[in-house]
């Protein structure tokens, strides 16, 4: 959320042309769809967190690349 406080734009998926937000990351993004199937298969953010192991969730923002970036 550093965008927050530089006063700058939120930063949006170039693929999908969304916003980029947590629930784009882990749920919605369709570029990101075949990787994420790898750890995890969830509809909802509170699927995620209720029934996924965090560290799968590590490992796909290892490996889409963002991990770096948090």
């Amino acid at each position: 959320h550093s965008y927050l406080l530089k006063g700058e734009p939120p930063p949006f998926c170039v693929g999908c042309n969304q916003n980029m937000t947590v629930k784009h990351i882990l749920v919605e993004c369709l570029d990101f769809s075949v990787i994420r199937k790898k750890y995890f298969r969830v509809r909802t953010l509170k699927d995620l967190f209720d029934v996924v192991d965090p560290i799968r969730i590590v490992y796909l923002v290892k490996e889409i690349g963002l991990f770096r970036r948090l």
